[in-house]
């Protein structure tokens, strides 16, 4: 039995939501035997998937409910349930495995990024601890350790020094989103015009104050011809869309969070997705936009270019100039755009969830052969 970390459920999906709802899936159509364990109890704010997979799926429910209670959830609490589920593989999908009480049981770790590494700066000083401190730990208990791309895998066996053979890249799957279906998103928001569209929590590692400030410095006919459309929950780091864009306002639309429905009428109908991030461990919303044949403004550091491939156009997410040549381009050469979007589909097809499942099958089996020869 597979016992898996659902922690990331709990909140409005983000990135890490959604990439754990995709893998649940996945393994429940592969017919998986899995547990799922939560530190409280979900609510409606988690999204109608979660309240979906914790109604079918074995779940236990603890009741820690603030920031400490769920970190001690995590490593006292989580190992004691597994153990009683009858649990003989503990997945940790984001950083985090308990470092006692796991005597027997085999471990696996998926690492997502090193942001605390690369960019510190753009992290909330709770979560910089927590990943200093904790993703260490874990990582040296953990019988194999999976990341989401090539390069997070080599960033962190030279951080750790691990082992080549205890690391594999496992790459995600696209979604799962709807799809995008009859909408009448573009005229709710007013967007009457084509649309770069950005996707993401406004914190200060997406670099949205630069992409707005790249935007802005555009040429008037070049803001007449697409708008910048801006999603994204709440975030962090005294990044507000809605100031950044003060006097924009017939330009820019700031929609907040939108549902998944919402978001993939969104990015069916933007000329571009625009992702200048500073890092990113892998970068869901490209593949995402892909999928729908939307090509994407993306960096050309970390694993972006592994995730865009020939489907993206690249910048310097340091140099607004730079980032404001990719959205004359991308807004102004029909060619150049129609080239990228012609890639998409087959870009975004690269990353299949039967491929996920299919490798951490394997990476579940070498933890369970390393337990038994270590015990």
């Amino acid at each position: 039995m597979i016992g898996i970390d659902a922690r990331h459920l709990l909140f409005p999906l983000s990135g890490l939501g959604r990439f754990l709802t995709g893998a649940i899936l996945e393994f429940e159509r592969r017919g998986e035997n899995i547990h799922l364990f939560l530190p409280s109890p979900p609510t409606g704010d988690c999204g109608q998937s979660t309240l979906d997979l914790t109604a079918r799926i074995p779940t236990s429910i603890s009741a820690s409910f603030n920031p400490v209670a769920r970190a001690a959830w995590g490593q006292f609490t989580l190992p004691a349930l597994a153990r009683r589920a009858g649990v003989n593989v503990l997945w940790g999908p984001a950083h985090r495995l308990p470092r006692f009480g796991t005597d027997g049981l085999a471990k696996v770790l998926t690492v997502h990024d090193l942001v605390w590494r690369h960019a510190p700066g753009t992290m909330r000083r709770r979560t910089l601890w927590g990943e200093r401190v904790l993703m260490r730990q874990a990582v040296a208990s953990a019988d194999q350790v999976t990341t989401v791309s090539e390069a997070t895998r080599a960033d962190l066996m030279a951080q750790f020094q691990t082992p080549a053979e205890r690391v594999r890249c496992v790459y995600p799957g696209v979604g799962p989103l709807p799809a995008p279906g009859e909408s009448d998103v573009a005229r709710r928001h007013g967007l009457a015009r084509p649309y770069a569209l950005f996707v993401g929590t406004p914190e200060p590692r997406k670099n949205l104050a630069r992409l707005v400030a790249a935007y802005r410095s555009l040429a008037a006919e070049h803001r007449a011809a697409c708008m910048l459309v801006i999603v994204g929950g709440e975030g962090w780091g005294d990044v507000d869309p809605a100031a950044l864009a003060a006097g924009m306002e017939d330009d820019v639309r700031v929609l907040g969070r939108v549902g998944d429905a919402e978001l993939s009428a969104l990015l069916a109908g933007a000329r571009f997705l625009a992702m200048p991030s500073l890092y990113e461990g892998f970068g869901l919303p490209i593949i995402e936009a892909n999928a729908f044949g939307v090509p994407v403004l993306t960096s050309s550091v970390a694993s972006m270019p592994e995730a865009g491939g020939d489907a993206a156009l690249y910048v310097d997410p340091l140099d607004a100039g730079s980032i404001a040549r990719g959205l004359v381009e991308m807004i102004g050469d029909d060619v150049l755009r129609d080239r990228l979007a012609g890639k998409a589909r087959a870009n975004a097809a690269r990353f299949r969830w039967r491929d996920f499942g299919e490798g951490m099958r394997t990476v579940f089996e070498r933890a369970l052969a390393e337990r038994r020869r270590v015990n």
